[in-house]
């Protein structure tokens, strides 16, 4: 397949990798929705922070990691967690 896993019509979804960095090293969902809308992609702050919580729940499946020892925020994990129950 050419393209990742999920809905093809995700427009962040291209970006979750640079979303999860940004958002380790501090960037707020709104600075990281702002960088994406100076890239063409406009979303709301809503689906930056799915698509944080996406990829921190990928990052952690994958490897078993603690994601906030990796500095990433609670928020996203704790999104994560309430939508996968």
């Amino acid at each position: 397949p050419q393209q990742p896993p999920g809905r093809s019509s995700r427009k962040a979804r291209a970006y979750a990798a640079e979303i999860r960095r940004l958002q380790g090293l501090g960037y707020s969902l709104q600075a990281i929705r702002e960088a994406l809308a100076e890239a063409g992609v406009v979303v709301s702050k809503s689906t930056v922070q799915r698509e944080a919580a996406r990829a921190i729940a990928h990052l952690s499946s994958r490897t078993g990691a603690d994601v906030t020892a990796l500095g990433f925020s609670a928020q996203a994990s704790d999104a994560s967690r309430m939508r996968n129950g």
